[in-house]
């Protein structure tokens, strides 16, 4: 047998299984216009349902040249076309489709404006799944069709040219979605998964995609294809408040437990999410992704984030748990809102409060081998601490007017910290016997304030491309620690101990302010380039210092300075940047060609160096 006829004979049964497929189903095509004929029309829904119950058997939107194409109907159903376009009265058609006559061409359909397409017409029956509104699409949730428990990831999978990856991050047609909005306002900070992952599918009414207008207000010169995406999350009329949360809790031998819950309740407007946790096996109350997410701190914003290798964190000196050895008790509470004011203010509020106790015990037997002797040292300790922090912070958005948005974050953190640690350390070797001994007692304490404010004010004009930015930051932070030191060092010469005493105080004092002003201004000087002009000015002072001073026998107190190990700096100074570039746009290439100014000085005083 040939060659070819033995991929023939191999091929033969694919060739005829899809012939058998295509036989079972047919298709529909056509070209939509205008009533003139002369111009197409794109983007329009084309929606093929079971006549008799208006069940969606598929749907297609119309490409640049006014065509369709839907394969894949079935045969010998009384099937119904619907054709739906904005301004443009709707089209339909019943028809049947059979093994004879599986392909029916409607020709050239031409749409016919609707003079009174006025206002939002609300349609219960034929309701086409997708519509095309300038640079909006919008899903109607009802052609889409879910299990009574799914929640809105279940939906948005379903949506055409949506996509969820396994972290739950959205992409539409390969843009990442940034935002999430619920009813036009930010639900619990915007993150997408906050949505997704609690909001049941069966209140949603409709599901907009769309630009992201705030990104291309801050930056117009960002390229169409980078530009992310936000989606809106309509909700029925009927439906407008619920809440949604998560808990758990845990108990165990010794008294071992752990407890913890979340709860976020939303009303038209007004968000409230309120957490609460407490376990005493080291451990954090919640992961990080809840605590930034659902409890809010995107929100209100933070400054710092501090990640152990165990896995536990803490959010601008909020410990959360896990950050420490042996038995630690956590607890946190707070309360996060968020609300708006007609449609210009938006405010959130947050305040937090944790507090961690690490208790940890460690016995380490270390030996040294050198030739014939051996040396061995024997560490006893018994560390204790106690970190209490507050936390307020809040976020003020005003849009002034649609071209104007300023916002206000303040924010300030206590932090009171308590520790007490004693330890014993023996050294000795096979010949001598004891070396040296040390007993040593610490207690310290420490009161650490911050303040932070930041100010940013973004503003547009008219002339697309033209914006001008100001980003104002503040902060201030006054450190006070305080470790008391007592022990006595005992050296063994000749078998006879030799001691001596250690009681001293060590005091770290701190103030650090920064203060910084970054204005940027852009001006559209052609329609592919664009120059940017940016000023950033920034100021510091920072004035640190650490005194030693020993116990006085006499009265007790630790009043006599120890000049020799104490030290402090004062250092002031400020930094200016001018810069100056242009953004060039070559068909996908971008080029920023640019110059920049730097000039700055800072003065550094100490108290024993020159300065």
């Amino acid at each position: 047998m040939s060659i070819a006829k033995t991929l023939l004979f191999v091929l033969l049964p694919f060739f005829a299984c899809d012939f058998a497929i295509a036989q079972n189903t047919g298709s529909l095509k056509g070209q939509l216009k205008d009533s003139s004929g002369k111009q197409v029309l794109s983007l329009a829904t084309v929606t093929v349902f079971v006549a008799r119950d208006t069940s969606i058997i598929t749907y297609r939107l119309s490409d640049p040249s006014g065509n369709y194409k839907i394969p894949g109907l079935p045969l010998n159903i009384d099937c119904r076309v619907l054709v739906s376009f904005s301004g443009y009265k709707t089209y339909r058609k019943d028809f049947t489709l059979s093994r004879d006559a599986s392909a029916l061409d409607l020709g050239v359909i031409k749409l016919h404006a609707d003079a009174n397409d006025l206002e939002e017409v609300t349609v219960y029956a034929e309701r086409p799944p997708v519509s095309v509104r300038k640079d909006t699409i919008e899903f109607n949730a009802s052609a889409f069709k879910t299990l009574p428990s799914a929640l809105l990831e279940d939906l948005l999978k379903k949506l055409p040219g949506l996509e969820i990856d396994p972290n739950g991050d959205i992409m539409v047609k390969g843009k990442k979605v940034s935002r999430l909005l619920v009813d036009g306002k930010e639900f619990f900070g915007g993150d997408p998964q906050i949505a997704t992952k609690n909001l049941p599918a069966n209140i949603v009414d409709k599901v907009q995609v769309m630009n992201d207008k705030e990104q291309m207000e801050r930056n117009p010169e960002t390229p169409e294809s980078d530009i992310s995406q936000v989606i809106n999350i309509k909700l029925k009329k009927s439906i407008k408040q619920g809440w949604f949360g998560k808990a758990y809790a845990g108990a165990g031998t010794n008294n071992r437990h752990e407890v913890g819950a979340f709860l976020n309740a939303f009303r038209d407007t007004t968000q409230v999410s309120i957490l609460g946790y407490t376990n005493n096996i080291n451990k954090t109350g919640f992961g990080i992704n809840d605590v930034l997410k659902i409890g809010g701190f995107n929100r209100s914003g933070f400054n710092s984030i501090n990640i152990s290798s165990d896995g536990g964190f803490a959010i601008n000196d909020i410990s959360f748990g896990g950050t420490g050895q042996g038995l630690q008790r956590s607890s946190g509470a707070g309360i996060n809102f968020n609300d708006q004011y007609g449609k210009k203010l938006t405010l959130n509020l947050q305040y937090f409060f944790g507090q961690v106790n690490s208790d940890f015990s460690s016995r380490i037997n270390q030996q040294r081998f050198f030739k014939d002797t051996t040396l061995t040292t024997l560490s006893l300790s018994d560390p204790s601490t106690v970190n209490t922090t507050h936390r307020i912070g809040g976020t003020i958005t005003w849009k002034a007017d649609p071209l104007t948005t300023i916002t206000f974050r303040p924010g300030v953190t206590v932090v009171n910290n308590r520790n007490y640690a004693s330890g014993t350390t023996m050294t000795s070797d096979n010949f001598r016997g004891r070396i040296n001994q040390s007993r040593i007692t610490n207690n310290g304490k420490g009161n650490n304030t911050s303040y932070n404010t930041n100010i940013f004010l973004n503003r547009s004009f008219k002339k697309k491309g033209r914006t001008f930015s100001a980003n104002l930051d503040f902060s201030n932070a006054e450190n006070n620690n305080d470790n008391y030191s007592d022990g006595i060092y005992t050296t063994f010469s000749g078998g006879l101990p030799d001691d001596s005493l250690l009681n001293q105080l060590r005091r770290s004092i701190g103030e650090n302010l920064r203060a910084s002003a970054n204005l940027s201004y852009a001006e559209p000087l052609d329609k592919n380039i664009i120059l940017r002009i940016t000023q950033n000015i920034a100021y510091i002072k920072e004035n640190n210092g650490i005194d030693f001073q020993s116990r006085n026998d006499i009265t007790g107190k630790y009043d006599i300075y120890n000049q020799d190990f104490s030290n402090s700096i004062y250092r002031e100074g400020w930094r200016n940047t001018t810069s100056a570039s242009l953004n060039i746009t070559v068909k996908k290439f971008v080029f920023r060609p640019g110059v920049n100014y730097l000039n700055a000085r800072f003065d550094n005083v100490f108290t024993k160096n020159a300065s």
